[in-house]
């Protein structure tokens, strides 16, 4: 045998060696856990053809808490798609130990179904003590190259501290994709940064989402209107295809992110046209559109008859301007 093709041998022995010591490690390390003895057959009827046994076990796996997640976590990649997303808002939901949810969220974000990567991805934002173990997995999902799924990994991403977070860099890369949800996300998240050319970028991506304020999607333009709502005063621009937006948006929950966003630009006659807006929402009987308009109004501050641009500053709702080229 040569010295080349022993030398071949012995590194793939030795890789093969490493994988087996890190299983072990992992299988050692489940085997330490309580484990309760109904958990193998809850995780059996989870990943059952029968809907009525899938949803019972849901309801079981979650009472038994923490003696399920290690059969959970042995068990994750037999399931479908969605069973392993069950799994992972099991998981989540049980939320201990650590290292079990951290193993299945690593695990989750290498998923081939795009719905388990995302899910993950927003989840991961509850786990502030998995933040640095979990970078990575985000880091690799902000760069999915499914939207959805960019737009949760960078979503959740923008509560993370230094260093665990995106480079500059890698903001602008973001920022020039040809996706308004992963141009929207990274912009939310490169606003508060001091960076000279992040700070320039944010500028140039103002005109982007206030062109895509008209997209067919409702996801999109409820991304790209919660971005423009981030800019604050510097979203004034924006006020007409906001006023827009309130008026004629099908969607309630669009309808008052605009009204949140006209708000935020401080314009007294962005005001006039959002605070009717907020205050039908404040008495709805959904929860999602009470609870933020009754925080913006607890939030207002009456303004004085001299403070503000006057009303004729906000003009007639006109059509989105077009998209330009970061």
């Amino acid at each position: 045998m040569s010295t080349l093709m022993l030398r071949h041998r012995i590194t793939i022995t030795g890789a093969c060696v490493i994988v087996a010591v890190f299983a072990i490690s992992a299988c050692a390390q489940l085997s330490f856990l309580p484990r309760h003895p109904e958990a193998k057959g809850a995780v059996d009827r989870l990943l059952s053809d029968d809907q009525l046994l899938r949803d019972e076990s849901r309801v079981e796996l979650l009472a038994l808490g923490e003696g399920a997640m290690p059969e959970i976590r042995e068990r994750f990649d037999e399931g479908s798609p969605e069973e392993r997303r069950t799994m992972v808002e099991i998981v989540a939901t049980i939320g201990k130990p650590s290292q079990v949810v951290r193993d299945v969220f690593v695990d989750a974000g290498r998923d081939p179904e795009p719905q388990v990567r995302q899910f993950v991805a927003f989840r991961s934002a509850h786990f502030t003590e998995l933040h640095h173990d979990l970078f990575p997995t985000l880091n690799t999902l902000a760069f999915d190259g499914v939207p959805e799924v960019q737009a949760a990994a960078i979503t959740t991403l923008s509560g993370f501290s230094p260093p665990d977070t995106l480079s500059s860099e890698e903001l602008l890369r973001l920022m020039r994709s040809e996706s308004p949800l992963v141009i929207a996300a990274a912009t939310t998240m490169a606003l508060p940064r001091p960076e000279r050319e992040l700070q320039d970028a944010t500028r140039k991506a103002l005109p982007i989402l206030v062109g895509e304020m008209m997209n067919p999607s409702p996801l999109v333009r409820a991304a790209v209107i919660i971005a423009i709502g981030r800019y604050g005063p510097a979203a004034s621009p924006a006020a007409p295809p906001l006023a827009g937006t309130l008026a004629h948006d099908p969607v309630p929950e669009i309808r008052l992110q605009a009204a949140l966003a006209l708000m935020k630009t401080k314009m007294r006659s962005a005001r006039e046209a959002a605070l009717p807006a907020l205050q039908e929402f404040a008495t709805s009987a959904n929860p999602a559109l009470a609870g933020p308009a009754q925080r913006a109004l607890a939030m207002e501050q009456p303004t004085s008859p001299q403070s503000g641009p006057p009303s004729s500053a906000l003009p007639q709702p006109q059509p989105s301007v077009a998209p330009t080229a970061l």
